[in-house]
């Protein structure tokens, strides 16, 4: 009796140990069908998550979830989401599903490749914030009003920045722009940011190109960086999905620990990869987690 209660203490101890983890760590998640990304995560856990790495599609559904885990919902009132650190440089948005934000008679809905208007306004809770690579344009106000915002990456994808996209961003420190030739903005797009803190990072090769340029050349401090070094590898080179009756982990380095948990915390099988893509057969119907290289994915089979 007391060797089963103390195995029982210790399976209560490994969940609760594992929660704390997954909340402090890259939550990963694959959306297959866009306008599902509620149906990955668990209520209890929504409001826990502060990073947050997606793939696959994403549409006004989705976005309005997101915001309501960054501390906003579809009409600006506060929730109490936690979602500090979110990256969709690895999703698509695309043009279906509810409305992300309402105001008066209005309503926004997502379009393709596009970061909204209003998308992430006020949503306060985010400090980082890395755009889709497949987004070429952000659009008026998208941004503005997260004072919370620390940094933010701009692939070079993007072709267009609409009027105050980052107005009242006042707690920016870093701007990452991934384009060499800068976009044409207007002098709203960055108002409130402190441009002689805020550090302006740009290509090797771009500092004159952006010094020349109105608005950015407002920034007092222009860097020059090679930008591989600010891309983030949490979601463009590991990719967790299911085929038939396995879990498939693909791009992971040879030698890495993957680790495979029940939705309760339980460690069911912890292997090495021996190449590229591993496969691992578990049982469907259930939810998973997935750890390795730091990262965590669920994923249901």
């Amino acid at each position: 009796m007391k060797q089963q209660t103390a195995l029982q203490s210790l399976l209560v101890i490994t969940s609760l140990l594992l929660g704390l983890s997954l909340h402090a760590e890259v939550v990963t998640i694959h959306v297959e069908t866009p306008g599902t990304l509620s149906s990955y995560i668990a209520s209890t856990e929504k409001d826990q998550i502060t990073s947050l790495a997606l793939t696959g599609g994403l549409n006004g559904t989705d976005i309005r979830y997101i915001r309501e885990m960054a501390g906003r919902d579809v009409t600006d009132n506060a929730t109490s989401g936690t979602l500090s650190v979110l990256d969709i440089s690895g999703a698509n948005i695309v043009a279906e599903g509810d409305p992300y934000y309402s105001y008066s008679y209005y309503s926004y809905y997502s379009s393709d490749n596009t970061i909204g208007y209003y998308m992430f306004y006020n949503c306060t809770q985010l400090t980082s914030f890395s755009i889709p690579n497949s987004v070429t344009s952000i659009d008026e106000s998208a941004f503005s009003g997260c004072s919370g915002l620390t940094s933010v990456t701009i692939p070079k994808s993007v072709t267009s920045i609409g009027v105050g996209a980052f107005e009242g961003c006042s707690g920016l420190k870093e701007i990452h722009c991934n384009k060499v030739i800068p976009q044409i903005v207007g002098s709203s797009v960055f108002q409130n940011v402190n441009k002689s803190t805020c550090k302006l990072y740009v290509p090797k090769g771009a500092y004159a190109n952006y010094w020349l340029a109105d608005v950015w050349g407002d920034f007092a401090n222009i860097i020059e960086e090679d930008i591989t070094s600010n891309l983030q590898i949490q979601s463009s080179n590991i990719k967790v999905y299911t085929e038939a009756e396995a879990i498939v982990i693909d791009g992971a380095e040879p030698g890495e620990t993957i680790s495979i948990y029940t939705e309760s915390g339980a460690l069911i099988q912890s292997t090495q990869a021996t190449e590229d893509i591993v496969r691992i057969n578990v049982p469907i119907g259930h939810v998973y987690f997935i750890k390795t290289v730091g990262k965590t994915f669920k994923i249901a089979l």
